[in-house]
């Protein structure tokens, strides 16, 4: 009978090894994956919750009417500072006025494209009017007009320019000036 025991002992520890093993075999194929999921869906969802708060804060009547305003300052200061598309034959006419309060001589524009607006690379919003000027005046006078061109509404802007002196005293000037031109209310 102690053989007999023994080998139902021995029997009996070897089932239960097996099922061990089956069940732990069963835990990490089945199981384990199972769990891991669950784990990845819930940091999903956490940051689904996350960025859904996120949004509602970014959506409230407050901060949209913060934008809204502050949307509106800008375009007021964008408005301070480039042309209405409905003014923008009229500024060669600012720029020689500008020129003739300083008082500069031989004041001459032309506007290059024949008075079409050029496209800005990798600008959607504005164009801009090229206008070239020549004019003879002393550096003083030139600074003065750079100064009224740079404070003028819409502003003025040097692109490129030549001052040649000359023995007299007065300079000969030549300046390509650009003027930003909003595109927006083109069409309307």
């Amino acid at each position: 009978m102690d053989v007999c025991v023994k080998n139902k002992f021995v029997k009996l520890v070897v089932m239960w090894i097996v099922s061990i093993a089956v069940l732990g075999l069963a835990y990490f194929s089945v199981v384990f994956p199972i769990r891991q999921a669950a784990k990845r869906k819930v940091i999903q969802v956490e940051k689904i919750s996350a960025e859904l708060k996120r949004m509602r804060v970014y959506t409230s009547d407050e901060n949209v009417k913060r934008l809204q305003d502050e949307q509106r300052n800008v375009a007021n200061t964008l408005s301070t500072f480039v042309a209405a598309s409905s003014m923008a034959n009229e500024c060669t006419y600012l720029i020689g006025d500008i020129a003739g309060r300083v008082g500069l001589y031989d004041f001459r524009t032309k506007q290059k494209a024949s008075g079409k607006l050029t496209q800005i690379k990798d600008c959607q919003l504005l164009r801009k009017s090229v206008v070239e000027v020549s004019c003879r005046g002393s550096y003083v006078k030139f600074l003065k007009l750079v100064n009224e061109y740079e404070r003028s509404r819409p502003v003025v802007l040097i692109d490129k320019f030549t001052l040649v002196s000359k023995n007299d005293g007065m300079n000969f000037i030549k300046m390509s000036l650009v003027i930003l031109v909003d595109k927006r209310n083109e069409d309307k």
